[in-house]
């Protein structure tokens, strides 16, 4: 048996499920204009991203709320809310909210922000 690839596309056999809850399905794709298999998809890459959404969620809370100082929290938070205006769609798939999730953790991690500059000025005042 070959390996597969992680990008390749497989067919699972059939699954069964409630009859009301393949219904709320059909409704959901229609609503997002995608298909009953595009939903289904759709939905399972999402719950599996909540593990690692709640890790990153986690660090960005301990970069705002640790430390003891606001200057940069309030840089990174005003950055936030300029990227949730941007994209104010972002929760509507799961592309969409691994988009916005690696771009909120590019902006933490961004070298030279004025936010970890402001921190590490915080950190320099206090151990002064």
């Amino acid at each position: 048996m070959a390996v597969r690839k992680k990008s390749d596309v497989v067919q699972l056999s059939k699954i069964r499920m409630r009859e009301e809850l393949r219904r709320k399905l059909v409704r959901e794709a229609e609503k997002n204009k995608t298909t009953l298999n595009g939903q289904i998809v759709a939905l399972l890459e999402f719950s599996l991203m909540d593990q690692e959404l709640r890790a990153r969620d986690t660090e960005i809370l301990d970069i705002l709320a640790g430390g003891g100082g606001t200057a940069g929290s309030t840089l990174l938070l005003r950055e936030f809310v300029l990227l949730l205006q941007t994209n104010p769609q972002w929760n509507r798939t799961a592309a969409g909210v691994e988009k916005l999730v690696k771009r909120a953790t590019e902006l933490i991690r961004q070298e030279g922000a004025p936010w970890l500059k402001a921190q590490k000025e915080i950190d320099n005042e206090r151990s002064s």
